[in-house]
């Protein structure tokens, strides 16, 4: 420039395209250089400066730029109009962009320049005028791998994932277009969408037959499309296989876990991140909250969001706070959540408060549900979901005219509901199926497979649940509306066109209704399959009767009224004391955590208690009392001196909730209550506990201990004394894993250290340094009441160790080893082998044994009584 080089129009046009491409922050000085000139730019002067506001934060100014080149006389060339569409496309300007279309034509470009065409794509596919992209694409007579990525976007922007595809595969027919990783983006984030795992894994396999490179956007997009297509683990094992991992994978991942339920495993990885000095972003912090959310995990969650600001210097933010309404709804804590809106810094949004009206259908609470959906349609007067969930909150209680009164509002404002729609991938096809659809190819044989699907449910003694139709009709029209759900189609569907044992994956648009989730369960059962569905809000995992969720969501649906196995004629109900008593859960919740910090071990011993309980007569806290004439309870028992036996913790729960309310917890309930949070506390599962037992009025007879097998017995005898009870060898093989947390005295386990005698297995596979670990504890001479982890690895928590230890040689009761040394027709070992390898798979089936076994031969109405103190009958409890 000091050498007058200004007027080099080659060097001052040079100089203006890189200092208005390079970076935008320089736009203000290329301009200052271009609006100097004392000549007339040329075209390619206007280009560049157009070109470099078109791929800024301010592409109004290419537009301004481009009319001012034009009413200075200056023609646009083909390069003009390809960076003009950017901007167009930057603003989202389906007219604008029609004008200058107009031009283009005009001035004869549309059909002889392939870049002009493909921009033309590019921008009525990214203003939502597919139909008019693909029109174009079809009429161009040259296409390059920019066209075809630009097609392929475009149908993806839309959301007509299936059209991405097809395009794709049209691309592939091509000998003379190779996919690039922009390509493979596109169909790889299709592909996510609609659940096509064959499709994704076949991109996989392009990019490794072609010798790619997995960059980082593509390994975690291809992580991605694993973890949401049901394919946990292949996303599992390709995040550890990366050679390099950003921020967004490790988010990615951990969102993967949560969605599929993976709440402990999701926060271990977070840990981890933080280990190989990945700092968490806002986004990673959403993962981890919502990991929370799906596994019920209250504490961690709460503890992750005060973190957030205090220990990572990232603000939360309301999609944040979001998640932590979700978290405290789905528990229950809707009060709480309720507290948490109106603390936060920011206004609450319609999904805020969505979040917590959804706790409320689960929860039945109708006036907080009601209160909560006013406030939603203050912000959005005609929020479809809003008047959805209100009218789902009436109907769950039977108030048919407010339910009327919200469909006739929507009638008369035309808002309708979104329809339930599934799909599922077969032989590289994506069906779609929507509720009550009737034009499937296949549809006469989806129905008929239905018909057989419904009778054999009906011998399991399968009922609908028809109390979720919001419709005030009977009972056979409920169920028919409920047998034509997309869900139920699609399984239908691909029971017909599937081999045995194929998994069913299933994505559906909208959360899966209780009735769905059962059917599925005992689908999973009957027709021995993997139903794997995709829901709104999470993965859930049918396999043999049971859900990966835990049925937590449904919780409050599913455990509404329990049957009791007793005589009498009553039921056990979640949310039994609300009424009478609504703080009885919290205060047993309270007295069991502060008695795990003191002395962990009474975790596993409140577990037992509970069990030893079910075992004797009942579950009716007879184990609890003292000596009752000749009869000797559980609490005298002389096998069970020494030891951490949580009566005390019992005691004093009884005695704070006598004060709180007086003669109406029972003793029975409290045990149950007790075991359950002592498992949570510990790191296991929580289970809803139905209540409503009375206490026994009698002492057990001659103490538990006969009843409790001993920890020398055989698998015979284990599994009678099970089978007594109402109880299988699944039961069995699922409880026995409450040791995990556990320890146990010397005299229990002695002669298996020294003695092995004719237990040759257990001599040969016994872990060396454990035996010798043992051995120190327990000397031969030692004392009988010394205690040992019955767990090596994890003594103070719970968890599936327990049974991998078993099949490590580290099992320490005769009582234990059994269970892989004295097979049962080939099963036991199998469900050992199986709990070993899979913690939610045994939390699952030990909660569903919990819950069978806290129902064994309860009392419950007349029956039995409300002892003010748990150690005597009331009349003979002394006087205060």
């Amino acid at each position: 420039m000091r050498n007058c080089g200004m007027q080099d129009v080659l060097t001052v046009g040079k100089l203006i395209a890189d200092i208005a491409v390079s970076d935008p922050s320089n736009l203000g000085y290329a301009r200052s250089v271009f609006t100097r000139l004392d000549y007339p730019p040329n075209i390619f002067m206007w280009n560049s400066m157009i070109r470099g506001y078109a791929h800024s934060s301010k592409p109004e100014e290419a537009i301004l730029l481009y009319r001012e080149m034009l009413e200075k006389g200056f023609s646009p060339n083909n390069y003009t109009y390809p960076f003009v569409f950017r901007a167009c496309t930057q603003l989202m300007d389906l007219n604008l962009g029609l004008g200058i279309h107009g031009s283009v034509i005009r001035r004869g470009f549309e059909d002889c320049d392939v870049f002009i065409q493909t921009s033309l794509v590019n921008f009525y596919a990214s203003c939502g005028s597919i139909d008019i992209a693909r029109l174009l694409f079809d009429r161009c007579p040259e296409r390059d791998v920019t066209s075809w990525n630009a097609l392929i976007k475009g149908y993806v922007r839309c959301n007509h994932y299936m059209g991405a595809i097809s395009v794709f595969r049209m691309m592939q027919d091509r000998a003379d277009c190779r996919a690039d990783e922009i390509t493979l983006l596109g169909v790889v984030l299709a592909c996510t969408q609609l659940g096509a795992l064959a499709m994704g894994r076949w991109v996989h396999a392009y990019i490794d037959k072609h010798l790619m490179k997995m960059s980082i956007n593509m390994g975690t997009a291809l992580v991605d499309m694993y973890a949401r297509c049901g394919s946990i683990d292949a996303a599992m094992n390709l995040f550890k296989g990366m050679a390099e991992r950003d921020v967004r994978t490790w988010s990615v991942m951990i969102g993967g876990l949560a969605v599929h339920g993976l709440g402990n495993e999701a926060l271990d990885l977070f840990r981890k991140m933080e280990g190989d000095g990945i700092p968490p972003d806002s986004v990673t912090f959403t993962s981890a909250l919502c990991a929370c959310s799906h596994a019920g995990m209250v504490t961690e969650g709460l503890l992750i969001l005060d973190e957030m600001s205090k220990v990572y210097n990232v603000e939360p933010t309301i999609e944040h706070y979001g998640c932590v309404v979700d978290l405290l709804g789905r528990a229950g804590h809707l009060e709480d959540a309720l507290a948490f809106i109106k603390r936060i810094p920011f206004k609450p949004d319609v999904v805020l408060w969505g979040s917590l009206l959804v706790a409320c259908r689960a929860h039945k609470n109708v006036q907080m549900g009601e209160m909560v959906a006013k406030e939603m349609l203050k912000l959005d007067p005609h929020h479809c979901g809003a008047l959805v969930l209100l009218s789902n909150v009436y109907a769950s209680t039977g108030k048919w005219a407010q339910v009327e009164e919200v469909r006739s509002f929507m009638k008369d404002q035309r808002i309708r509901k979104q329809p339930g729609s599934s799909l599922m991938e077969l032989n590289g096809d994506v069906h779609e199926f929507i509720a009550g659809d009737r034009f499937h190819p296949q549809i006469s044989q989806i129905h008929m497979m239905l018909g057989e699907i419904t009778r054999l449910l009906s011998l399991e003694g399968h009922l609908p649940a028809t109390r979720g139709i919001a419709l005030d009709i009977d009972e056979e029209e409920k169920e028919q509306a409920l047998s034509q759900h997309s869900e139920k189609l699609a399984v239908a569907f691909g029971l017909i066109n599937t081999k045995q044992g194929t998994v069913l994956r299933i994505v559906k648009n909208l959360r899966v209704c209780e009735d769905c989730h059962s059917t599925m369960k005992l689908i999973s059962k009957v027709f021995n399959r993997l139903i794997i569905i995709r829901d709104r809000s999470r993965f859930h995992h049918f396999e043999d009767g049971s859900c990966s969720c835990r049925d937590y969501w449904v919780q409050s649906l599913f455990f509404h009224g329990i049957e009791a196995s007793s005589d009498g004629d009553g039921l056990l109900y979640i949310d039994y004391y609300k009424e009478s008593c609504p703080l009885a859960e919290e205060i047993v919740r309270l007295q069991v955590e502060i008695a795990a910090l003191k002395e962990p071990r009474m975790a596993a011993s409140l577990l037992r208690l509970h069990f030893h309980d079910c075992f004797v007569l009942g579950c009716d806290g007879s184990i609890l009392l003292d000596s009752y004439g000749d009869i000797v309870s559980e609490k005298q028992a002389v096998p069970n001196l020494n030891s951490v036996r949580g009566f005390e913790v019992i005691d004093k729960i009884k005695a704070i909730l006598e004060e709180a309310c007086p003669c109406t917890v029972s003793c029975a309930d409290i045990v149950a209550l007790a075991a359950r949070d002592g498992v949570e506390v510990r790191g296991g599962p929580r289970w809803e506990v139905a209540l409503g037992r009375k206490d026994s009025l009698k002492a057990s007879l001659n103490g538990a201990n006969q009843f409790i097998p001993a920890p020398n017995s055989s698998l015979e005898t284990l599994i009678s004394s099970f089978q007594v009870q109402g109880l299988d060898f699944w039961d069995l093989v699922a409880l026995s894993g409450s040791h995990t947390i556990g320890k146990s005295r010397c005299t229990s386990f002695r002669q298996r250290i020294y003695d092995p005698m004719e237990d040759e297995y257990d001599y040969h596979k016994r872990y060396k340094i454990f035996n010798g670990m043992l051995r120190s504890i327990c000397p031969r001479s030692g004392r009988d009441n010394a205690l040992a982890p019955l767990d090596f690895m994890t003594p103070a928590r719970f968890d599936n160790k327990y049974y991998l230890n078993l099949l490590e040689g580290k099992g320490l009761l005769q009582s234990d080893n059994v269970l892989i040394t004295q097979d049962h027709e080939g099963h036991i070992a199998k469900q050992v082998w199986a709990y070993a390898s899979d913690q939610r798979l045994f939390f699952r089936a030990f909660v569903k044994s919990m819950i069978k076994m806290g129902s064994i031969n309860v009392l419950t109405g007349d029956q039995g009584e409300i002892r003010r103190n748990c150690r005597f009958l009331n009349s003979a409890t002394p006087s205060k």
